[in-house]
């Protein structure tokens, strides 16, 4: 028989309320696991001789073991100077053990790292030395002038950012020197930042240069921002038109659009639009041979899609309707096919908004989305139900969706007709004031159909539509922005004004007398008309209005004495009356003039003038 090996035993407290005995030499056991006593070797390489602050360099370590051991198994920790960076497991590589770890050293200077295996119960442990050598990152300098709360009040942001492959947050000093101005030294803040604040002239053109310091572990650069004229929030820039997309030529979109899909496509840059500093662009945004009838609705790119209609459209019509959409961080906007059929996408650029609060008298503030103030099928807005032939109803336009509560003296807003019993036309103007002899839209019967409208608030936030039919007609109204209260006084400021009929071809009001012919331009003259300035305007905003034309066609609108774009304002078929919100730059001699687009008839052509911009 064979003698029993009597245990031996170690007390292990394990904590203060529990102890653990644990047999030694028994079988059953559970020793800590032995370091081995066969040699190896470990080597340390890193994937660049030299890196700079920030840099994400791959650390190797290969452990070797003697001929004919096992192959090593276990741990290997990573230090830089002793501070523990890493940890990593062994695999096989090519016959050996390797480990990799990617690290970031952000300090310049030699940088002792040592990769230490830790060994397995046959290969004892070793170590490996590497001094990896980094040099300061290099930096560029960022510019971004903002127009802040006043008018002429800029902030200038320098952002210190770090060129690949560094990385980090320098510090230290930006000096700026505005023009020729003494210059500004300050400290670098969050991420980088250097703001200084200055006090211009609106429209006056200033440069900027700005250079950094550098640290320790980052390189000195400099930057300049050349020649830009100072703005305010929310100020206007009219376009000439130009057409930016049309799924039909896959121009920003390849088409038609999916039902229920979505064309985004980019705006920036793109027909006049700069770059940068911008917060919301005037489209005509155009549907045209559908499959079947639906809605599109226009919205910031990536963005959520609002609850709103931009226009609606029966399957092959070409309806199209002005928007501003505001433009997502990337540059794009959305335009949505609320349709079971596929349709095609047209999309005219007429103008963009200075990005930046609005705060100074005239300044535009778009919404993040459209907010919905009025639908009287579901009572939005205090009225519930149709609203009668030749009635009003009256609405709260303001302190809503984004509205301010004060200080607004008109709104942008989207007014939709449904359901109508009759022929017919909408008028917006303020509440509790005169009804205007203007009309914002144009129905027929059971049609839906919709029209940006501008119009100015009344004293206590209000906004009035007449129904001028003689029928009952269901009312919608989104609001897209609103106008800051005060007289305008700078560049891009906008003055609202109660609609005016400034154009009237069937009395020659403007100057114009009778059908206007196949392919013929009624120009007209805009400054002094209507309430609009006489000098200083550099746009206004009209309601067009096509009536008893002889065959199909489109209107398009363009500065007088300018060249005519290729783009549209508001399309129409044989005997229809149909109107379109158009702002449109003011030309030569103070004029616009508005094209016959038609092949094949004349067409009468009414203009009502709804607010002009500052030049």
């Amino acid at each position: 028989m064979t003698a029993l090996k009597s245990p031996t035993f170690r007390l292990i407290v394990a904590s203060v309320s529990t102890v653990a005995i644990v047999a030694l030499g028994s079988a059953s056991a559970s020793a800590a696991p032995l370091v081995g006593s066969t040699p190896t070797t470990t080597v340390l390489s890193a994937s660049v001789s030299t890196s700079v602050t920030g840099e994400v360099i791959r650390l190797k370590a290969v452990v070797a073991e003697n001929p004919g051991a096992a192959l090593p198994t276990g741990n290997v920790n990573f230090t830089d100077s002793g501070a523990p960076i890493g940890t990593g497991a062994l695999v096989p590589v090519n016959g050996h053990a390797a480990v990799s770890l990617n690290v970031t050293l952000t300090t310049t200077g030699s940088h002792s790292l040592l990769a230490t295996y830790v060994g397995d119960t046959v290969n004892a442990a070793s170590s490996g030395a590497l001094s990896q050598p980094v040099t300061a990152a290099a930096t560029t300098v960022v510019i971004v002038a903002s127009p802040r709360t006043a008018a002429g009040a800029y902030q200038i942001d320098a952002q210190a950012k770090v060129t690949k492959p560094g990385s980090g947050i320098p510090t230290g000093t930006a000096t700026f020197t505005v023009d020729a101005t003494p210059p500004t030294a300050l400290p670098l803040g969050v991420n980088g930042h250097a703001k200084l604040n200055a006090n211009f002239t609106v429209g006056s053109i200033h440069s900027v240069h700005v250079a950094y310091g550098g640290d320790a572990n980052f390189t000195s650069s400099a930057g300049d921002l050349l020649n830009f004229t100072v703005v305010i929030g929310g100020g206007f820039h009219p376009l000439a038109s130009s057409r930016i997309l049309d799924t039909r030529h896959s121009l920003g979109f390849p088409g038609p659009v999916a039902p229920v899909g979505t064309a985004r496509f980019t705006v920036l840059g793109a027909g006049g639009v700069p770059l940068t500093g911008v917060s919301a662009v005037l489209l005509t945004v155009t549907a045209t041979d559908g499959s079947s009838s639906g809605f599109l609705t226009a919205f910031t790119g990536g963005g959520l899609l609002p609850s709103a209609s931009t226009l609606n459209f029966a399957a092959g019509q070409t309806v199209p309707n002005a928007v501003v959409v505001p433009v997502a961080s990337d540059g794009t906007v959305s335009i949505y096919n609320g349709s079971g059929g596929h349709t095609q996408m047209i999309a005219d650029v007429s103008g963009y908004y200075d990005a930046g609060a609005a705060t100074v008298p005239g300044a535009y503030g778009p919404l993040a989305a459209p907010f919905r103030v009025l639908d009287t099928r579901l009572g939005t807005g205090g009225t519930h139900g149709p609203i009668a032939s030749n009635k009003t109803v009256t609405f709260t336009a303001t302190g809503l969706g984004g509205v301010p509560a004060t200080g607004v003296t008109s709104v942008l807003m989207n007014v939709t007709v449904t359901s109508a019993t009759s022929d017919g036309f909408i008028t917006a103007f303020a509440g509790g004031s005169p009804q205007p002899g203007a009309s914002s839209l144009n129905f027929v019967h059971n049609q839906t159909v919709a029209n940006l409208v501008s119009v100015p608030v009344g004293g206590a936030g209000t906004v009035t539509l007449f129904n001028g039919s003689n029928g009952n007609v269901q009312l919608i109204a989104d609001v897209i922005g609103y106008v800051v209260s005060g007289s305008p006084t700078v560049t891009g400021a906008f003055g609202p004004l109660a609609p005016t009929r400034v154009l009237d071809t069937r009395s020659g009001l403007g100057g114009v007398n009778g059908p206007v012919a196949v392919h013929g331009i009624a120009t007209f003259t805009i400054l002094g008309a209507g309430g609009v300035p006489a000098t200083g305007v550099s746009a206004v905003i009209l309601n067009v209005t096509v009536t008893a034309p002889t065959g199909a066609g489109f209107i398009t609108a363009f500065a007088g004495g300018g060249p005519q774009p290729n783009t549209s304002n508001l399309n129409f078929v044989s005997g229809q009356t149909v109107a379109n919100l158009v702002v449109v730059p003011v030309g030569a001699g103070g004029t616009v003039s508005l094209y016959n687009g038609s092949a094949s008839g004349t067409t009468q052509i009414l203009a009502d003038v709804a607010g002009y911009y500052l030049s």
